[in-house]
């Protein structure tokens, strides 16, 4: 039965992921286009950028990602044994290459958030976001089915509540169409109590 409800995730993150591709790209395009004043020449480099095709960007994608993920990959087997040395809770292990991992789209977000480009950092998160749903989560599975692994999926209730509290706070954020400090500060504050509780 569980095998069964794996390969409905592995199916169903995969559809999720084609369908935001191509809104992103097709169908709702306009949504994810840079329209201010500001980002003018932004949006000229993109489109002067996505004339070299598909194979080109899949190709920079591929080459800029190995290194961050050998990189993860070598920080990965540190992280372990400190774990055994010093009794961290494994939980940090995971935090850490994450972090590793989302880093580079993480600055660039940041650094939109920064400059004021609120949709080019929608753009980044809303990416990354569909990408550890669609793709990470079938990937470690099929993983998993091809290795015989046993693969755990499943949140603690401290965990669910983080995430229910993130979402509402969230779309509050969403709807208003503006954000400011605070709202930005309880977000921090939420991913703050999760690092916490994997010590606690």
């Amino acid at each position: 039965m569980e095998d069964e409800f794996y390969i409905f995730l592995i199916v169903a993150g995969a559809l999720i992921y084609g369908l935001f591709l191509w809104v992103q790209t097709c169908e709702h395009r306009g949504f994810f286009e840079y329209s201010d004043a500001e980002d003018h020449e932004l949006a000229n480099s993109v489109h002067t950028h996505a004339e070299r095709g598909g194979l080109y960007h899949s190709t920079l994608l591929l080459i800029t990602m190995l290194p961050v993920v050998l990189l993860a990959k070598g920080m990965a087997y540190v992280l372990n044994a400190d774990i055994i040395i010093h009794g961290v809770p494994v939980e940090f292990a995971g935090l850490v290459i994450a972090l590793l991992i989302l880093a580079p789209e993480g600055l660039a977000a940041l650094q939109a958030s920064r400059q004021n480009n609120q949709q080019r950092a929608l753009n980044i998160c809303l990416g990354s976001g569909l990408a550890t749903i669609g793709l990470t989560i079938p990937v470690v599975l099929v993983v998993g089915f091809i290795t015989q692994e046993h693969i755990t999926l499943g949140l603690d209730a401290e965990a669910m509540v983080l995430i229910a509290v993130s979402l509402l706070l969230l779309k509050t954020n969403l709807e208003s169409g503006e954000t400011n400090i605070l709202m930005g500060a309880m977000h921090m504050v939420l991913f703050a109590s999760y690092v916490a509780l994997i010590f606690i």
